[in-house]
């Protein structure tokens, strides 16, 4: 994936950001926090027998620049 910043991000999901975060870059997506590389964007997905939600300090524990 080439990298893109956080604000390209926000605008294409249409989540709203604080303008100082707007440039920081992301190398990657990731939906699991065992396989995530730091500056990656996690997105915690929720199913059956998981809820990723509760895995978001772990994200941010192992790098990850969003969530």
């Amino acid at each position: 994936m080439d990298a893109i910043d956080l604000g390209t991000l926000a605008d294409l999901v249409g989540a709203e950001l604080a303008p100082e975060l707007r440039g920081r870059a992301l190398t990657g997506v990731s939906t699991d926090t065992r396989s995530l590389r730091p500056g990656e964007v996690f997105f915690a997905l929720s199913g059956e027998r998981f809820d990723g939600a509760t895995l978001v300090e772990a994200a941010f524990a192992r790098g990850a620049r969003a969530v």
